[in-house]
């Protein structure tokens, strides 16, 4: 009688190459999900920057706009945070915002004013008085804010606006 030899071999993974594999698997899937999340919080920092930005600098022009078209007012107490214009225009900081006329110019939900400040020159009005100078009016101004979503993002932008008070 013929023995018949069972020469089959059974081709399968063994436990520690599936353990291997699935391992490496996760290690994979968990760098490309790092990566995936670092990607979307980096945009949404980008996002949260550029509206930060962007605020800042309307806001800035409006403000640039006004002193420009209405001067400074000397005869009212101009503070360093606080400046009066001509035509009853009021800007000033307070509550962690910056009003015209107690109105607001950012939006309270998201961005903190820091900081403002205007310095005039020349401090004095240069038309009043016998002696008059040739000065135009100017406005330093300077505005530093922050995002209320992010804290660790803040912009701080400088300009310096000359009013059209032309009186020689």
């Amino acid at each position: 009688m013929k023995k018949i030899k069972n020469e089959q071999k059974k081709s399968a993974f063994t436990l520690i190459e599936i353990l291997v594999s699935v391992t490496i698997t996760g290690i994979i899937f968990s760098a490309v999900m790092v990566c995936f999340f670092v990607f979307f919080k980096m945009q949404e920092q980008t996002n949260v920057w550029r509206n930060l930005e962007k605020e800042t600098h309307f806001t800035m022009m409006r403000i640039a706009d006004k002193i420009r078209m209405h001067g400074v007012d000397y005869a009212q107490d101009n503070k360093i945070d606080q400046i009066f214009l001509k035509n009853n225009y009021v800007f000033e900081k307070k509550d962690e915002n910056l009003y015209m006329n107690d109105e607001p110019l950012f939006s309270a939900q998201e961005i903190l004013i820091k900081d403002v400040k205007f310095f005039i020159s020349p401090e004095q009005d240069p038309n009043a008085g016998e002696k008059k100078f040739r000065v135009q009016p100017k406005v330093r101004m300077k505005i530093s804010v922050q995002s209320k979503k992010i804290p660790d993002i803040n912009f701080t932008l400088k300009t310096t606006i000359s009013s059209r008070d032309y009186k020689f």
